[in-house]
């Protein structure tokens, strides 16, 4: 989904239309010479529904797509491709991706004052909100992570948004790793989410181990191993 950077599409955009295309390619015998044609067509039914609403939001225009598709596919190609999809998805295609749950989440907050930080009791106004935007972004990025590795369709939005924040939380050292709290808001307790956090960090260990292998690995892309270690 690289043509979704180029685009600074939001994350919503992009776990979107990762969905609708695992969720297309696996209900429709789709040849390998289309899949970028079916990548091109779910991102741009994505941004419809998740880039219209923001100024700042750039939605792609069909040009676009196909030049970043090397223009292997004509505008007829491309909107045949986009009714294809509606078709098969029943129309069904405005679907709540793991984001979309990260971002609510993180709106009825994703930890309160008095957990602690490494055995820390977090007080301090700032550093409460300081460690939000922290939580957030990092729970995006192993959304990000999982979906490299399986498709969107392995779990349920809810419980990979939930788990996301599990292991975000987890590697910024809040304790305990699922609270109360968390439970009566997202209404998943810790064993809901253990599955799925376990295959966050198996997707983000063979992701270290790739990029250590290509000698691009770096401290700075994400947390160790060991800080988002379901058992940690």
């Amino acid at each position: 989904m690289e043509v979704c950077q180029v685009y600074c599409l939001k994350p919503t955009t992009v776990q979107m239309a990762v969905t609708l295309f695992d969720a297309y390619t696996s209900i429709s015998e789709i040849p390998l010479s289309q899949w970028q044609l079916v990548a091109s067509a779910t991102v741009m039914l994505a941004a419809k529904f998740n880039e219209v609403d923001d100024i700042q939001s750039h939605l792609p225009r069909v040009a676009e797509l196909l030049y970043s598709s090397c223009n292997q596919y004509t505008s007829e190609d491309f909107y045949a491709m986009e009714h294809s999809v509606l078709q098969a998805m029943d129309w069904g295609v405005n679907i709540l991706s793991p984001a979309h749950f990260v971002e609510f989440y993180a709106f009825l907050g994703l930890f309160r004052a008095g957990e602690c930080l490494r055995d820390d009791v977090i007080s301090a106004v700032d550093t409460v909100h300081r460690l939000a935007s922290l939580v957030d972004k990092r729970a995006l990025f192993f959304c990000e992570v999982f979906l490299r590795s399986y498709p969107a369709t392995r779990f349920r939005p809810s419980v990979l948004g939930a788990a996301c924040v599990a292991a975000a939380r987890q590697y910024v050292g809040i304790q305990p790793l699922w609270s109360p709290y968390l439970t009566a808001t997202t209404t998943l307790g810790l064993d809901d989410v253990q599955e799925c956090l376990g295959c966050i960090h198996a997707a983000f260990e063979e992701m270290s181990t790739v990029g250590t292998a290509e000698g691009s690995g770096s401290q700075e892309s994400g947390p160790t191993e060991m800080e988002i270690s379901p058992s940690a």
